[in-house]
């Protein structure tokens, strides 16, 4: 029987409490590859289950099926209901704060990767990638990733969105419905600020932060298209900030 292999984390504490809490988590399950990782990750879909009907949220249907991707656009999105600090929920406006391109791999490893990087110090990392990622993160004022916090993932044209409850990482449904567009002194928001229709789903006017970066950019209608998971054709856009 093939054993797993465990990952390398000698000399980034951050990264070590970041596995060590990935383990404990009902979310991930064993690391493995193909037939075994779908199996381990039926666990996680459980957790996630529990978790959506705990939250309010409609149960999801199927596992995720983001085990590898060949590009991988994260977006790092802060709970900014005051007070917050532990699950998230509907009605908890998300603030998008930062966006990088990840390498390729699962997804859900890349977000694990992001918890440990965006809640560290630079001097915790000695691969050169993670040291400069978190010291981006941490020179552009952001505060620590917290319980309540978020990511969308962007893969092949498909955006997922995940929370963390503070002890695992549980992808939701759809995206996060509430937008903040406002930030504070730890939570520096990005992105263009759009407004827009979905005349398709309802005739309110929405507005949000969306990112327009990545490889050959978005238009506006593009990005709020992608967020949404809807086509072009069914974004109106009504303002768009320069």
């Amino acid at each position: 029987m093939r054993k797993h292999k465990p990952h390398n984390t000698s000399g980034n504490p951050a990264l070590v409490e970041a596995v060590q809490n990935r383990r404990r988590s009902g979310s991930s399950g064993t690391h493995a590859a193909g037939p075994r990782r779908a199996r381990d990750r039926r666990g996680g879909q459980r957790a996630a289950i529990r978790f959506s009907a705990e939250a309010g949220l409609p149960a999801l249907p199927s596992p995720s099926p983001f085990e590898r991707s060949l590009f991988v656009r994260v977006t790092v999105f802060h709970n900014m209901t005051p007070g917050y600090r532990s699950a998230y929920r509907l009605e908890h406006p998300m603030l998008p704060v930062y966006a990088y391109d990840a390498p390729d791999g699962p997804v859900e490893d890349q977000l694990w990767r992001a918890v440990a990087l965006f809640n560290g110090d630079p001097e915790f990392f000695n691969d050169r990638g993670d040291h400069d990622l978190c010291a981006d993160y941490r020179n552009k004022h952001q505060r620590s990733f917290c319980p309540g916090d978020g990511f969308s993932v962007i893969t092949e044209g498909t955006t997922q969105f995940w929370v963390s409850n503070g002890r695992s990482l549980d992808p939701i449904p759809g995206a996060f419905p509430s937008l903040a567009v406002e930030g504070d002194y730890a939570s520096v928001p990005i992105g263009q600020r759009i407004t827009y229709q979905l005349p398709a789903f309802d005739p309110r006017v929405r507005e949000g932060l969306f990112d327009t970066g990545g490889p050959g950019g978005r238009t506006a209608q593009n990005a709020v298209a992608l967020f949404h998971g809807v086509g072009p054709q069914d974004v109106v856009v009504l303002a768009a900030a320069a």
